[in-house]
């Protein structure tokens, strides 16, 4: 992805204050799809081409969480992206856009209970966890590259690169129909409030577009976070 700087998101919106969910045993539903943007089943591709591209100038909400705690981070996502329209906003820490041909874009933030480790330690450990997040289910073939480091795809609201872990996934849904997923991840655990953020953009194989990944990702930001580095 281009490490261009993007523009910050702007004054926060003022937004009711919302209740971090706790993510003891970590609740994958909220950061890995089953594409469910209207129910259980997931929606089939209206197209094999990708969705159209939005635009980065798009006006930006916020996720903020209780408004008694200061320094929580908290994500800015675009909200007015040509193609996409809101499926979730600020509700229990977690944002999601939709398109017409089943692609997903979802932020999510929730309150975590450390043990004691480092950022790196408990980042890593949570993107473990997600690479077996489908046991059980109807899916099949699901396939993960390992993670990776990344220091260009999450950035705070002034453009500064924040450190996160990289995963990139394909599975066949329950419908016999192809998928492609990514995810950046990572968790504070020095901050006010300890949290686990995750970031993902899934859709149908066919409609999967990196461009459109990179323009929606320049419209979000991870606001108030704690150090960049997961080492640091």
């Amino acid at each position: 992805m281009s490490p261009t700087p993007r523009p910050s998101p702007g004054p926060r919106p003022s937004r009711p204050a919302r209740r971090l969910a706790l993510a003891a045993g970590l609740s994958l539903a909220l950061a890995l799809p089953t594409l469910t943007a209207c129910g259980s089943q997931e929606p089939s591709a209206a197209s094999p081409s990708p969705a159209p591209a939005p635009t980065s100038s798009s006006p930006a909400a916020s996720t903020r969480p209780p408004g008694d705690v200061d320094g929580a981070p908290y994500w800015s996502v675009p909200t007015d992206v040509p193609g996409w329209s809101v499926r979730t906003m600020d509700q229990d820490g977690k944002n999601q856009l939709g398109n017409a041909v089943g692609c997903l874009f979802t932020t999510s933030q929730d309150a975590y209970q450390t043990s004691g480790r480092t950022d790196r330690e408990e980042t890593d450990l949570q993107a473990e966890k997600t690479t077996h997040s489908y046991e059980g289910s109807k899916v099949t073939n699901v396939s993960f590259s390992p993670a990776q480091d990344d220091l260009t795809a999450v950035k705070n609201g002034a453009g500064n690169a924040i450190e996160t872990r990289h995963l990139e996934w394909t599975y066949t849904g329950a419908d016999q129909q192809d998928y492609r997923g990514t995810m950046y991840l990572r968790v504070f655990t020095t901050t006010h409030v300890p949290v686990l953020m995750r970031v993902m953009y899934a859709c149908p194989a066919g409609a999967y577009s990196a461009t459109e990944l990179e323009t929606l990702m320049k419209g979000t930001a991870l606001n108030d976070p704690g150090p960049a580095d997961m080492d640091g």
